[in-house]
């Protein structure tokens, strides 16, 4: 797959910060046509909040209410990043969890309307992701897009139900942050 470039905005870059914005916007700009993947922190939107507000009660609420709106403030660059891509003729995906509470916020269900996106949800084992004694785990990935190409190949990737799964908690969370190889691969061929 040579010709591609990848421009990576990692927390370092801060997305936050208007100058990121404007210079990923910019790079759009020059580069009509270009595909923009989002996969921003999630964290403050896992169900295991719902027992965490429970579990630590208002000052620990206090404290997500603040991440969540740092998550909001987050999402709302994207969808302005999104739409000047999409408008230059590009494609574009946002993946969170499946289980995120963060599908709720009407900010995105509104951008996901507006702009009629496609939905898909990956299943990580069929991707070969395991734990580190080698089970298969089981995290649903779920993207939208405006690639209706992208989303009937990343459906595919469905668990063959032929094995057991181990449960992502605890130190095995954090490998499931990355995308295995061959998801990788679906992306970028659909594309």
């Amino acid at each position: 797959m040579s010709g591609i470039k990848v421009r990576r905005i990692t927390q370092e870059h801060d997305l936050a910060k208007p100058n990121t914005v404007k210079s990923i916007l910019n790079d759009i700009c020059r580069n009509p046509g270009t595909s923009v993947l989002a996969s921003l922190p999630c964290t403050s939107w896992c169900q295991w909040q719902v027992v965490n507000l429970r579990k630590y009660g208002d000052e620990y609420r206090a404290k997500l209410k603040e991440q969540q709106t740092q998550s909001k403030h987050l999402l709302r660059q994207f969808i302005i990043i999104a739409e000047v891509a999409l408008k230059q003729g590009g494609e574009i995906s946002f993946e969170w969890p499946d289980s995120s509470l963060g599908w709720l916020m009407p900010e995105l269900v509104q951008f996901q309307n507006k702009w009629n996106l496609h939905s898909a949800t990956v299943h990580s084992c069929a991707c070969g992701l395991t734990d580190s004694k080698g089970r298969p785990m089981h995290k649903r990935w779920r993207i939208i897009t405006s690639c209706e190409r992208l989303a009937v190949s990343l459906n595919m990737i469905r668990c063959d139900g032929t094995h057991k799964h181990v449960r992502v908690a605890g130190k095995e969370t954090k490998p499931t942050q990355s995308y295995p190889l061959p998801l990788c691969r679906t992306y970028l061929s659909s594309l």
